[in-house]
């Protein structure tokens, strides 16, 4: 019975504690509210409104605290438009914009007066002009990174302000199409090819992007290849497979990427042959295979090299007519264990 009251308790107390804590919210709101601070008032009536949406005091309260607080900062907007501060006009107006616009969710109504529009628009034009000639100075400085703070100012404010979005877009790519072409004049290809596939993920139609990329994969591919006729194998492998991870269509990267691998391996694996060495030389030609699929003759010279590493094991127990079923359970042992060693080079005689 006692543990049921207590239980019974702790749910009332949860159920409370909400409303409890919104009191204590709006409590503290009108306190602000009766020391003139109306924006911190209206927030927490904002707040407490949301919780307790069927709550019409509420209500009323953000009504009468947001209007003090938009009446008390369009009077702030009307004095700095007046001082030639255009800056805090327009970021003054956007708070409170984004204020009128949140506390429409609890149907409260809080209106900014036209003349406090007015005002906003006229210092907008004012301040966005303004910022855009500083933004069109610092490109023309080759100051990308200020730039684009300044046109990405202006795009978050008035997205279709005269030319924002492309000179938005020049300020961001700009900079990464000239790495790519530092990469590009240290023949550092694959880097140049990364930076411009930043661009075109950025705009696909940037300048000749497109072009210095394939231009940058043909000069990879080049060095490959000359790597390659001068038999320096594992340059050349990572040159062309550089370009085969990009393209594997690429020409007859493929064909070329393989014989890198496959070719210092080959020779290896003949050399091994040649001086008795067969284990190890079927073990490479395993490895060009993996590579390959087949490589020159790698499958016949495979099969040769097993052929001369292999060695016989053979199997005997000892007919024991009493015991002809324990015999063979021995043999089938013996023979299970020796192929779990997965030893390819053992090959197994059951003697009669």
């Amino acid at each position: 019975m006692h543990r049921n009251s207590t239980l019974l308790f702790l749910i009332t107390l949860l159920f409370l504690l909400p409303g409890c804590a919104t009191k204590k919210m709006a409590k503290q709101a009108y306190e602000l509210e009766m020391a003139g601070m109306y924006k911190e008032a209206a927030e927490l009536y904002y707040r407490s409104a949301l919780r307790k949406p069927k709550k019409i005091e509420y209500k009323s309260a953000l009504r009468r605290a947001g209007f003090m607080y938009v009446d008390a900062t369009s009077q702030d907007i009307s004095q700095a438009y007046n001082q030639g501060d255009y800056q805090k006009v327009v970021y003054d107006f956007l708070i409170i914009e984004d204020f009128v616009n949140r506390v429409k969710r609890t149907g409260v109504d809080v209106q900014i007066d036209h003349s406090t529009q007015r005002l906003y628009e006229n210092a907008q034009d004012q301040y966005l002009n303004d910022r855009y000639e500083s933004g069109l100075k610092l490109l023309g400085e080759s100051n990308y990174t200020e730039a684009k703070a300044v046109f990405d100012e202006i795009y978050n404010i008035r997205p279709d302000f005269k030319e924002t979005k492309s000179y938005l877009n020049i300020a961001t790519v700009e900079p990464i199409y000239q790495s790519g072409t530092r990469y590009f004049s240290e023949r550092n290809y694959i880097a140049a090819y990364d930076e411009w596939s930043r661009v075109v993920a950025i705009d696909p139609r940037y300048k000749d992007t497109r072009q210095r990329m394939m231009d940058a994969l043909n000069e990879r591919y080049k060095e490959g290849t000359l790597l390659l006729m001068n038999q320096e194998f594992n340059a050349a492998a990572h040159a062309l497979g550089d370009v085969y991870k990009i393209n594997p269509s690429y020409l007859d990267v493929q064909k070329l990427f393989i014989e890198a691998q496959s070719e210092p391996l080959y020779r290896q694996a003949s050399q091994n042959m040649r001086s008795g060495r067969c284990r190890e030389a079927y073990m490479t030609y395993v490895r060009i295979e993996d590579i390959s699929g087949g490589y020159k003759e790698s499958g016949r010279l495979k099969t040769h090299a097993l052929q001369c590493a292999s060695y016989p094991v053979a199997i005997y127990s000892k007919t024991m007519p009493a015991h002809a079923a324990d015999g063979s359970e021995f043999e089938n042992a013996i023979m299970q264990f020796i192929l779990d060693k997965q030893d390819p080079f053992v090959k197994i005689h059951l003697l009669p």
